[in-house]
């Protein structure tokens, strides 16, 4: 155990951090440049930094996580444009949502 709390740790809480960020946050930190969220997504969605952000990368040619499979070797919901499409659908995914986190406060905008 002391071995690997001696280890030297590669610092990836950045690119933690920027994975949830909102573009209109991206251009709080870049500034209006038309271009900047664009070469941030490019460089976020590279290789190296989708191998070290310890998930499952959108990219086909990075490994799972250590020790985990192909995020689509699991039994996972991937139908989220099927039922984003069909009104029903999504009108029952918002209500089981809202089961969970209450009322949607804020119907409009994001500020």
């Amino acid at each position: 155990m002391q071995a690997i709390l001696s280890a030297p740790l590669a610092l990836a809480l950045t690119t933690l951090a920027m994975s949830s960020m909102h573009a209109e946050t991206l251009d709080e930190l870049y500034g209006p440049h038309p271009h900047a969220a664009k070469l941030w997504l490019q460089w976020y969605m590279g290789k190296e930094p989708q191998a070290r952000i310890g998930t499952w990368s959108a990219r086909t040619d990075v490994a799972p996580p250590f020790g985990l499979k192909p995020i689509f070797d699991y039994n996972v919901a991937n139908d989220l444009a099927e039922i984003v499409t069909q009104p029903a659908l999504l009108a029952e995914l918002r209500q089981r949502f809202a089961g969970y986190t209450g009322d949607v406060k804020n119907r409009g905008g994001t500020r």
